[in-house]
């Protein structure tokens, strides 16, 4: 079935990642999801990466961080950043957030890096659990195979938001 469109930038807030410097989409497609969190949190500077792929295989050849500002200036160009938040929509076997950490950790080595994102489907390719590389890793509860302490360390509360918004509108 369609994966459905939730509203990531509507249940995100400040009190929940009060100290993010830099919000991070791992590819063009995620941008505007990125851009909804960061001005859901605080207006903090977006990042993006760039992501090739094999068209015949769909396996990731390349994921580079797509800035000019960071190619001409380097990671200070964005000042004292202590903690990234990647933004997407879906988590499946988690290859592209494995990449994004490496790519990250060039440019901001020992940075502390956060992830949320719409649907964990967390598939069977995605072990070990991806805290190795993010401190800690958000998904909203479209999906069962998240479960806190196994992958997650939130389940942000959407699904049953959104039904519950649906049955008072058709009351």
């Amino acid at each position: 079935g369609k994966a459905v469109n939730l509203p990531l930038a509507s249940v995100v807030s400040k009190d929940m990642f009060p100290d993010v410097d830099l919000v991070v989409a791992p590819d063009h497609g995620a941008m505007t999801r990125a851009m909804g969190v960061s001005t859901a949190i605080g207006f903090r500077t977006v990042l993006w990466a760039t992501k090739v792929r094999d068209q015949a295989s769909g396996r990731i050849l390349s994921l580079t961080l797509g800035s000019t500002v960071l190619a001409q200036n380097g990671a200070g160009a964005f000042g004292d950043v202590r903690n990234i938040l990647v933004v997407d929509d879906i988590i499946d076997g988690g290859y592209t957030f494995r990449l994004l950490a490496a790519e990250l950790n060039k440019h901001f080595p020992g940075i502390r890096r956060q992830l949320l994102c719409t649907h964990g489907v967390f598939g069977g390719s995605c072990t070990p659990p991806l805290d190795s590389e993010y401190a800690y890793v958000s998904t909203t509860d479209s999906c069962s195979n998240a479960v806190v302490g196994k992958n997650v360390e939130r389940i942000i509360p959407v699904v049953e938001r959104l039904t519950i918004e649906r049955s008072l509108l058709h009351a």
